[in-house]
């Protein structure tokens, strides 16, 4: 095919789009097109098989396609309206129904679910004028620019459940106006995996499920299909308490109230409870779904010079600090300051000054930002007070509504995560989540259990869901009082799975009631020292880099002992461990960090012990 009609391709097109990545990794059969919109490829093979990773970057490099489409029906489950011109945007604002992808003439895309059923495209429908139906064998741009226009990804919500549309055009959409037959496995198919992923999909599948088995007890027995509603709610993770609440809704009021001899018999909630008590006895079981997909475990490999890339690079909340997207910990001893310095930073995204950073510093407001900060340990009317004493009254109220705060959220293994995937794809104007302390949210560890891995899993899930929303999520979290450590990243709380899941770890320090030290580690950022001085009562402020040769960066034993040995050295451990009052192993290992870096050397033995003096001045 030719492709001198192409728009040019800009250099990052090199690279597989990041939106094709998501519309494949969410099931989807995806194919290169061209302005035109035609497939630049053959592509009936892929209406029954999905094309590989590693097959969609070789079109990528090969035809630097400037659209990419996705096949509709069965192989994606996915069913697409589209809209088109001023007619079609009315009736799809009649049928209450919210776009997904714009289209290059203006037009809009709905997504709907879909199962194993055959849902045939259709057209010219008199019912619903300037709606096109895509169903099986055809497909529909999502991702690009064709001769109209640039294709955009508009909202952010889960496709329709079939379930949730008007009786009208659910009968148009199958071919038939009562929905049932094979229905409820459609919709419980692609129900259970979007639950798998996160978002609204647990509610989705809750509701799938009971719709399935109504369904069934419509021909067949009501205990059998409440039992059988129950199993699939218990396999699925649901409490029992959820699994009453959902079959009391979505269940008891819809099923026939005869026998199966037809006699007029009510279904009672005594007998739905006694069914789902029988059935939550038994431990849970494997999880149904669709048929496994051969290319859902395929290793995602790429070569560098096809790595993909973010679309642009993620702003910064504090400069060469703290980026505005990723998973991050702000650790400390408890009272040193880390909730105002949280705090602080909520106020200064949606644009509000309490003198952090230097006068000279650029703003670093992110415009229509907004923040969830998550005050765990504190009560309304303290956090009031607090941000009564950083900015008065003075401030706009409109940047002040835009920080939600809440003091309770579920720990991470009772849906926390979940519940915050779902506020983020509800919030898209949120670009930072403070929590604060991180303990709060953690789960409660298991006897036996392995806590790195438990540790790692929730740090992933926090960063996977930082990532999928763009969002920057800091952890206030405390440290011990071991003086073993060497390192602040060994005196967190917990394994090392959290500042090893982290993308960078700030660690506050106090030096006296008015200073203090910020040091940053990270992938992303370069090792460096802050100096912070206390201005009540307005907080901290950054006074720019610690100084070479003053107590900024600098742990106190390493300066008092320098200072000691200036003063009165060579000393040996036992004598400096006894002057300082410090812990004899915890000064054997400051003093051998000490030699290794060159700070001191041993001048000799006193007894069997060795001799420490300064080796140069560039330690002080």
């Amino acid at each position: 095919m030719s492709n001198k009609n192409l728009p040019q391709m800009s250099k990052k097109s090199s690279r597989l789009p990041n939106a094709v990545i998501r519309a494949y990794r969410d099931g989807g059969s995806i194919i290169p097109c061209g302005a035109n919109k035609a497939a630049m490829v053959r592509w009936m093979e892929f209406q029954t098989k999905r094309p590989s990773l590693s097959q969609l970057r070789k079109w990528n490099a090969e035809l630097a396609p400037p659209a990419w489409a996705i096949i509709t029906g069965r192989v994606s489950r996915l069913v697409v309206a589209d809209f088109d011109g001023e007619q079609g945007l009315e009736t799809m604002k009649k049928l209450g129904l919210r776009p997904h992808v714009r289209s290059g003439s203006g037009g809009a895309h709905v997504y709907f679910l879909c199962g194993d059923e055959e849902i045939r495209g259709k057209t010219k429908n008199l019912s619903f004028p300037g709606m096109d139906l895509k169903g099986e064998g055809g497909y529909v741009v999502f991702h690009g620019r064709n001769h109209n226009g640039e294709y955009r990804r508009i909202g952010k919500h889960a496709p329709y459940l079939l379930s949730e549309l008007p009786e009208e055009l659910l009968g148009y959409l199958t071919g038939r106006g009562n929905g049932k037959g094979s229905l409820g496995d459609s919709l419980l198919s692609r129900a259970g995996e979007k639950a798998a992923g996160g978002g609204n999909g647990r509610g989705d599948l809750a509701r799938a499920i009971a719709m399935k088995y109504m369904l069934q007890a419509c021909v067949g027995k009501r205990n059998k299909c409440g039992f059988d509603a129950a199993l699939q709610l218990r396999d699925h993770g649901f409490h029992k308490d959820e699994a009453t609440e959902i079959l009391v809704r979505d269940y008891l009021p819809h099923v026939p109230q005869e026998d199966g001899a037809g006699q007029s018999r009510p279904y009672t909630l005594a007998e739905l409870r006694k069914t789902i008590e029988s059935a939550f006895t038994g431990e849970p079981r494997e999880q149904w779904g669709r048929e496994r997909d051969e290319t859902a475990n395929e290793p995602d490999l790429y070569t560098w010079d096809n790595a993909p890339c973010e679309d642009e690079s993620p702003p910064w909340i504090l400069p060469s600090v703290l980026l505005a997207m990723g998973l991050h910990v702000l650790a400390g001893s408890p009272k040193e300051g880390k909730s105002t310095l949280a705090l602080q930073l909520a106020l200064a995204v949606v644009g509000i000054d309490t003198k952090l950073l230097p006068e000279k510093s650029p703003t670093r407001e992110l415009q229509g930002a907004g923040v969830l900060f998550l005050s765990l340990e504190d009560y309304p009317t303290g956090l009031l007070q607090q941000r009564q004493l950083l900015i008065g009254d003075t401030v706009s109220p409109e940047r002040v509504k835009r920080i939600t705060v809440g003091h309770s959220w579920p720990r991470i293994d009772q849906r926390g995560i979940e519940q915050m995937d779902e506020y983020l794809g509800k919030h898209t104007e949120c670009r930072l989540v403070i929590i604060d302390p991180f303990v709060e949210v953690m789960p409660m560890q298991k006897d036996g259990g392995n806590a790195y891995l438990g540790d790692n899993v929730t740090m992933s899930g926090l960063r996977a869901v930082a990532h999928k929303h763009k969002v920057c999520i800091l952890l206030i979290h405390h440290t011990t009082k071991s003086k073993l450590a060497t390192s602040f990243l060994h005196r967190m709380q917990g394994t090392m799975a959290i500042p090893g899941g982290a993308e960078s770890v700030l660690y506050l320090q106090r030096r006296g009631d008015v200073q203090a030290t910020l040091k940053v580690r990270g992938r992303r950022v370069k090792p460096q020292s802050l100096d912070l001085h206390w201005q009540e009562p307005i907080g901290w402020t950054i006074l720019g880099e610690a100084k070479g040769g003053q107590y900024p960066g600098r742990s106190g034993a390493r300066f008092r002992t320098l200072e000691l040995l200036k003063k009165d050295g060579p000393l040996t451990c036992a004598a400096i461990s006894c002057k300082l009052k410090l812990h004899s192993r915890s000064t054997s290992n400051l003093l051998r960090d000490l030699c290794k870096d060159g700070v001191l050397k041993i001048a000799g033995k006193e007894g069997r012990e060795n001799c420490y003096e300064i080796a140069s001045q560039s330690g002080m």
